[in-house]
Formats: C-alpha cells, sequence, structure tokens
C-alpha cells in the first residue's frame, strides 16, 4: 500500500530552521509555540495515517514551506509516496507472558 505524505514534523521544523537562519542569535519560540498549537489542536482530528487531521496538518504544513519559500524535493510536491506493511494480531491465537526474576540481598 503506498500513502502519499507530507512529514509535518520535520517540515515544521526545516520551516523553523529557515527562520532561524534570517537571526541566528534569536531563538523565536512563541513562531515555534504557535506551529505547534495549531498541529496539535483539537481540529486537526488526530494523524491517524490517511485520516483528514493528518491531510489538514500536511496542508498546514505544506502552505508554511511555501510562505517560507523552500522549494519542495519529493516526487509529488512536497509529497512523497511511502509503503506501509501492517501487520494484524489474531488475539484467540495470541498469548503474552511475563516473567520476571530478581535477587534481594
Amino acid at each position: 500500500m503506498l500513502k502519499k505524505f507530507a512529514l509535518p514534523f520535520v517540515c515544521v521544523l526545516m520551516v523553523f530552521v529557515s527562520s532561524a537562519q534570517e537571526s541566528q542569535t534569536h531563538f523565536d519560540g512563541k513562531a515555534w509555540w504557535d506551529y505547534v498549537k495549531v498541529l496539535a489542536a483539537d481540529n486537526m482530528e488526530g494523524r491517524e495515517t490517511g485520516s483528514p487531521g493528518l491531510r489538514k496538518a500536511e496542508a498546514f504544513v505544506v502552505d508554511q514551506l511555501k510562505k517560507n519559500g523552500l522549494q519542495s524535493a519529493g516526487t509529488d510536491g512536497f509529497y512523497q509516496p511511502i509503503k506501509f506493511i501492517s501487520r494484524q494480531i489474531v488475539e484467540k491465537d495470541s498469548s503474552v507472558a511475563l516473567e520476571c526474576s530478581f535477587r534481594i540481598g
């Protein structure tokens, strides 16, 4: 299964780095926190793979990258196809055990 993503965390970091290059001596914690608040907001609806919330976060990040003058390098603009391999546990056929051993003294 191939999905296309913008990588929000990496991209926001790139936006920060781009902005930071303008003023090497000043860390703008407020601007960074503003990005975090947008991406962590309830209206982003979580970031489950393929979810509307993830697509909203991707669109926000791509918009920020463009506003900061960055050029895309993905195969589809700022997006890159990624192959996901998933596994599903059959609970009725599975078990787990935790064994601990320790010495006192």
